[in-house]
């Protein structure tokens, strides 16, 4: 370019730029969106496009010369390759438009509608994409250092080799979208983003940085997302899939909801509670007796217990719970001692598998909330 920037040329992406830092979600009124046909035949540019094109070719050579291009409709259009920085696109209906290798540096396309459309090889250099929608676009090789995606809708979107650097994801919708960016975006954009632990891939390389990147900012919880869908994509192609989604994804969500294994942990107390309560009054092979010892040196003995009483299958489902430790330190034997008489509960029968079994289960999510809490297990 061989001349300056029309100031004009300014205005529009620098207003829409701070718009979009001022307002918490900026909204697109009156935009109606008909469905996409992504797959319908790409069709060549009309005259009139052509000539806007020509015109916006001028003008970016000479401003006083041609005209800033202002388009509107570039449904299912191939127009590739292009010259449109500093263009106005801004509301453009472009479902399915092919852009690859197109220019685009400085353009405004803010609640533009360009699903399912093709930029590969584009250069969207600091360009204002605030609110577009780019659910289904494929970003191979595209170039986004400096744009501004937020509150963008990214859904299902390819970012393949792009260039994501210092763009602004804050607010953007990242469900389902596949990533695998060249460079990453900046750490305090992408942890605004939404949709993290949604992300997919077929390279764990962009994500497992990504991780990283989060971990050294102290963004725990956005780490803890990145860790989830790493781990999610990879348990679906293993061969031990169901065990690892039962042990890990149904327990914590490989660590990010780390206080899950606590509401299991309640959920099944509360159920072995009343499976206690109900096979007291009705089972007749199995039993729960009082293990009394009237003296230091004399024995044990059993005594029967009261089958109406809610509190003997509640204390021996919390005993239960709790029934492991180390010597003298027994976490059972503190809870014997909230009993308001001096006894322990012993079972009988198939009490006693179902007892241990509810022990087993207990032990495995109190050890992997302190693990998934306090540490990094899955990473």
């Amino acid at each position: 370019m061989n001349v300056l920037i029309p100031v004009l040329a300014l205005i529009l992406p620098i207003a829409s730029s701070q718009l979009a830092q001022q307002q918490v979600q900026p909204l697109c009124p009156g935009v109606k969106k008909q469905p996409c046909n992504s797959l319908k035949e790409k069709t060549e540019p009309d005259e009139e496009t052509l000539k806007a094109l020509e015109a916006h070719k001028l003008w970016l050579g000479d401003f006083t010369k041609g005209e800033r291009a202002r388009l509107t409709d570039l449904e299912n259009v191939r127009l590739t390759p292009s010259k449109l920085g500093w263009a106005d696109l801004g509301r453009v209906k472009a479902c399915g438009v092919n852009l690859s290798q197109t220019d685009l540096s400085n353009a405004n396309l803010m609640c533009g509608d360009l699903r399912s459309s093709y930029l590969r090889d584009s250069v969207l250099k600091n360009a204002v994409l605030v609110s577009v929608d780019f659910r289904g676009a494929e970003f191979l090789r595209t170039d986004l250092t400096g744009a501004n995606l937020q509150w963008s809708k990214l859904n299902g979107a390819r970012f393949d080799q792009s260039d994501l650097t210092s763009a602004d994801l804050r607010g953007a919708d990242l469900t389902g979208a596949f990533f695998e960016p060249a460079k990453l975006p900046d750490m305090r954009s992408i942890a605004e983003a939404r949709g993290l632990a949604t992300l997919e891939y077929d390279h764990p390389i962009a994500l497992v940085q990504l991780r990283e990147a989060l971990k050294k900012a102290g963004l725990r919880q956005q780490e803890r997302e990145v860790t989830y869908a790493i781990n999610r994509v990879r348990r679906l192609d293993g061969f031990e899939s169901f065990t690892r989604f039962l042990l890990f994804e149904l327990t914590c969500q490989w660590g990010l909801r780390p206080f899950q294994p606590l509401k299991l942990l309640l959920g099944f107390f509360i159920g072995f509670t009343i499976l206690y309560s109900l096979a007291l009054r009705w089972s007749k092979s199995g039993r729960i007796v009082r293990e009394v010892q009237e003296g230091a040196t004399s024995a044990p003995q059993e005594a029967p217990t009261d089958k109406s009483s809610f509190l003997t299958p509640f204390f021996f489902s919390l005993q239960s719970t709790f029934y492991f430790g180390w010597e003298e330190l027994r976490f059972d034997h503190w809870i014997a001692r909230f009993n308001p008489k001096s006894y322990r509960l012993k079972a009988h029968g198939w009490f006693r598998p179902v007892s241990a079994t509810q022990s087993l289960l207990s032990l495995y999510l109190l050890v992997l909330f302190f693990l998934a809490y306090f540490g990094r297990p899955f990473e």
